[in-house]
């Protein structure tokens, strides 16, 4: 007698056959890049002063804080609990794309600021970057899954409640077409671009320039961590963080941070949407 496994059960099954395919590739790309990690980086120095990047900061919040208001303004009226929860979320984050693009134009310019003189000039960027990025994705999944699991696993032992980020709980009660598109747009598309903008080719790249290498390094993970909100990703975030500005580094192109990230939000929500997250 065949027996058969419940519908329902199928994509989740399907789906942790996946990620142990990814941990398996992602440990053969992390062997890989131990073996070049003595290769220079290819990010090259940015000579912009601290009073205009303080300046850049401030504009970006100015802007993102108008943005999502006008959009709570334009369609806070609807009634639907995702929609209310996305249009404030998703108008800060286009706010803070409008602010540093406005930013880069005006204040972020290269005014003779000089830095440490460098005996060799970083090689130029690589020629593959989403290539790059979904290498960089593969590695950093065996790291993730196993620091969730340490972390969850000490949160518990110490009794303290971690609950799920806000963002996967949407994907587990979206149940309309729209909202899974909506919801997919803000976390694969514009979050990453976002936030590897603030984190890494702002804040990451005027630190490493004029404070310690791992202080440039951890503390704007911890930051990146931090504005999540949810106690229950903050290790794997922080990691993500460090492996993501140091992509960056390492590649010179922001776009493969950006790639890694939006390729570990969507397997995420794939995750959420096979049941993984329920």
């Amino acid at each position: 007698m065949n027996a058969t496994l419940p519908s329902a059960q199928t994509p989740l099954l399907i789906a942790s056959g996946a990620q142990a395919a990814l941990c398996l590739l992602g440990l053969t790309v992390q062997w890989r890049y131990w073996r070049h990690r003595h290769a220079p980086t290819r990010l090259a120095r940015w000579p912009v002063r601290g009073e205009d990047f303080g300046l850049a900061a401030l504009l970006t919040v100015v802007t993102a804080v108008l943005v999502q208001t006008l959009l709570v303004q334009l369609f806070g009226g609807l009634n639907d609990t995702l929609w209310q929860l996305l249009v404030p979320g998703g108008g800060f984050q286009i706010g803070v794309l409008l602010g540093a693009l406005i930013s880069a134009l005006w204040f972020l310019r290269p005014r003779g600021v000089r830095l440490p003189v460098t005996v060799n000039p970083p090689p130029p960027p690589v020629r593959r970057p989403f290539w790059e990025g979904a290498r960089v994705f593969a590695a950093i999944v065996p790291i993730t899954i196993g620091a969730s699991f340490l972390w969850l696993s000490a949160l518990d032992a110490l009794g303290i409640d971690a609950p799920q980020q806000e963002l996967i709980e949407l994907f587990a009660k979206a149940d309309a077409p729209g909202q899974i598109l909506a919801l997919t747009f803000v976390a694969v598309l514009l979050a990453p671009l976002t936030e590897e903008i603030v984190f890494r080719a702002g804040l990451f790249r005027f630190l490493r320039d004029r404070l310690p290498r791992w202080i440039a390094l951890l503390l704007p993970a911890v930051i990146f961590a931090a504005l999540h909100a949810n106690l229950a990703s903050f290790l794997p975030l922080f990691l993500l963080g460090i492996f993501f500005a140091l992509a960056y580094e390492y590649t010179g192109r922001l776009i493969v941070p950006i790639t890694a990230h939006a390729l570990f939000n969507l397997n995420t929500i794939l995750l959420v949407l096979c049941g993984a997250g329920q």
